[in-house]
């Protein structure tokens, strides 16, 4: 890391461990999807321009790099902290700030960059997923000009505390960007019992809800699927960041912890499933690190380099989350130690953004393109 990304990693890393603890995950639970904007953690995150980190300057947020985005979403996710930070900034804000127009953008991002907007996008479909190619949902114009949408979108995180829905929709013109009216009798939010505790997840039923058009009318498919990408990097990063801190905490505990009159860190089972460990989070932070870079160089391999980081990152992490409750032993099992909350985060993570067997075969598909014709 630069200076910079050492500062703001600095800073990220002593905010949560002034302001998060177990006890506060707890009371942030307490308060549902609706509290999320009034934690402790959230305010102070708001206060150091956290929220506007995938935010252009122009509409009030930092502007962040991918090395950016990856540095602070990587310090985040060393405590799973219930907040809207992923929904809000690393799937709305991205996706408004790359397809949304130049008016959307000024109303929307500066309420975002600066906390005080909560807002998340609607996109994943049953018979879709991500695939935009096959969204279903659809946008109809009116003769005044307005839009009805009609369709079900699945998986939207913290939908029930969101200031701002922003929804994924075919149009006459293609695939559009649109905001929609949490209020309208038309608008549904199913609420589902999330794995992870720490983020709320529903799905949302359409039937001919007035929306507003935030993109351009034209096709905004190739800027979503960019906006994606950058989502998909902090997904990466929060991997990367809950790995290291679920294997510190397994190492921290080997220490400590005493079996026949010595610590079980000294025991040779435990020692070689550390040091696993350890090479599975080092082969991590390279896989993350090399994706994030390829994207800020704006390399032909970047998404290539993105979907393996991804497709291993999210397997490497719930593999070590899993590995701190073993070496915990019974106490890792138990409500009130925190492991739990990291395997929580860890299997939700494998699904989060799309599956992880199309991830293979389209970063298989990419290979086998690319050297099409060299006889491979």
């Amino acid at each position: 890391m630069n200076d910079e990304h050492a500062a703001m990693d600095d800073t990220i890393r002593q905010l949560l461990t002034r302001s998060v603890a177990l006890e506060d995950v707890r009371g942030a639970l307490e308060l549902g999807a609706d509290g999320l904007a009034n934690t402790t953690a959230w305010k102070q995150a708001s206060a150091i321009g956290l929220p506007g980190i995938t935010i252009p300057e122009e509409y009030g947020g930092m502007g962040g790099t991918p090395l950016d985005m990856f540095v602070g979403f990587r310090a985040w996710g060393k405590v799973v902290h219930p907040s809207p930070l992923f929904s809000s900034i690393a799937l709305a804000a991205p996706a408004l700030a790359r397809a949304g127009s130049v008016a959307a953008k000024k109303e929307h991002l500066p309420g975002i960059a600066s906390g005080e907007v909560l807002a998340t996008l609607a996109a994943s479909e049953e018979s879709a997923g991500w695939d935009l190619d096959r969204i279903a949902t659809t946008a109809t114009q009116t003769d005044s000009g307005t839009y009805l949408l009609t369709g079900r979108k699945l998986h939207v995180l913290d939908l029930t505390g969101a200031d701002l829905v922003l929804v994924v929709a075919r149009a006459d013109f293609g695939i559009g960007l649109f905001a929609v009216d949490r209020d309208d009798a038309g608008f549904t939010d199913e609420p589902l019992t999330s794995f992870d505790l720490t983020r709320s997840i529903s799905h949302l039923e359409m039937n001919r809800v007035p929306a507003s058009l935030v993109s351009d009318e034209n096709d905004s498919a190739p800027q979503l699927m960019a906006a994606l990408r950058d989502a998909e990097l902090c997904l990466v990063a929060d991997c990367i960041g809950g790995a290291e801190a679920a294997l510190d905490m397994a190492i921290s505990y080997a220490k400590v912890r005493e079996q026949f009159g010595r610590p079980i860190g000294g025991f040779q089972s435990i020692k070689h499933k550390l040091a696993d460990l350890a090479v599975t989070v080092e082969g991590m932070i390279s896989s993350g690190w090399t994706a994030a870079e390829e994207a800020e160089a704006g390399r032909e391999s970047a998404y290539n380099d993105l979907l393996l980081a991804k497709i291993y990152c999210t397997d490497a992490y719930y593999k070590v989350a899993r590995a701190n409750i073993h070496v915990h032993g019974g106490i890792g099992f138990t409500w009130e130690h925190p492991a739990h909350l990291y395997f929580r985060r860890a299997v939700a993570n494998t699904m989060l953004l799309g599956d992880q067997d199309v991830d293979r075969s389209n970063l298989f598909a990419r290979l086998v393109t690319a050297h099409a014709g060299e006889g491979a």
